[in-house]
């Protein structure tokens, strides 16, 4: 991105105009699908976890996770979206663990964060609890991190009444058993 649109992107991203930060986000979803994103964009995306408007904030945590995705390199709002592992909207936690694991990709990540995600292990929403357990898994695949209460949470997780979550819980638990911690 030129400095002028990174310019402009900023302005847009904080403005008080809900459509047109919106629209920025828009924006820089198409950026970051073509895999053209920047980490320019990651501060604005932070500061806007804390929007009032829930689906400013789910796309705003998709879309740092989608950076992490793409291995842009950059200072990711750690501390913003662990904030956001308790929002009151489903998809906004759902983003957010997924965020987390992919943010593994790329290093960030350490015994703390992956504590937190296993408190999602008993989230009201099956989607919530299975991307957890996945983004904890990531944390054994990419950073080699484990710990003996997230074994057994994840163990009770293999018979989760969603098989999504089963799944994932069995997945994550492959990769702790792959770095010889289980």
């Amino acid at each position: 991105m030129t400095r002028e649109e990174i310019e402009e992107l900023d302005r847009l991203l904080a403005s008080t105009d809900r459509a047109q930060r919106e629209q920025a986000l828009r924006n820089l979803e198409t950026r970051l699908r073509a895999d053209e994103g920047d980490a320019s964009s990651l501060k604005p995306l932070g500061d806007l976890l804390g929007d009032g408007d829930p689906a400013i904030r789910r796309l705003a945590s998709w879309l740092i996770g989608k950076s992490a995705q793409n291995k842009i390199a950059g200072r990711y709002p750690v501390e913003q979206l662990a904030g956001r592992l308790s929002d009151t909207d489903d998809e906004v936690r759902e983003n957010s663990a997924w965020a987390f694991g992919e943010m593994a990709g790329v290093g960030i990540g350490d015994k703390v964060l992956a504590s937190s995600l296993s408190n999602l292990f008993s989230d009201d929403a099956a989607l919530v609890r299975g991307m957890a357990a996945w983004a904890v898994g990531r944390y054994a695949e990419k950073l080699g991190i484990s710990m003996p209460h997230i074994v057994e949470a994840l163990k009770g997780l293999r018979s989760d009444e969603s098989p999504m979550v089963a799944s994932s819980a069995k997945w994550a638990l492959d990769q702790i058993r792959l770095i010889g911690k289980v």
